[in-house]
């Protein structure tokens, strides 16, 4: 039983590692096909982490988390006034998602 516990305990240690791997390649991959190739050749260095990368296009994007919000926030009070007429329907239902 102790054999069995011991085993299923490194089982579990590994799945995490390739769980935490893959998650780390998928995000890899999104900001590769979603930043500006010029951004990806200043900003991300394949020797550094992908935290790094992130704090450098933060950095170089020069965007800080409370402008962005405020954008936000701007955007969604503007989607929750009501629909004047029928004709703006697909603009303001794309806006709305």
């Amino acid at each position: 039983m102790v054999r069995y516990k011991s085993l299923l305990d490194a089982y579990k240690l590994k799945q995490h590692k390739y769980e935490k791997r893959q998650l780390l390649s998928t995000l890899s991959l999104n900001l590769q096909s979603t930043v500006a190739t010029h951004l990806q050749h200043s900003c991300c260095n394949p020797d550094d982490t992908l935290q790094q990368w992130i704090t450098n296009l933060k950095r170089r994007a020069g965007i800080d988390d409370q402008v962005e919000q405020e954008h936000a926030s701007r955007r969604y009070k503007a989607v929750l006034i009501p629909m004047r007429g029928l004709n703006q329907w697909n603009t303001w239902l794309t806006e709305y998602d």
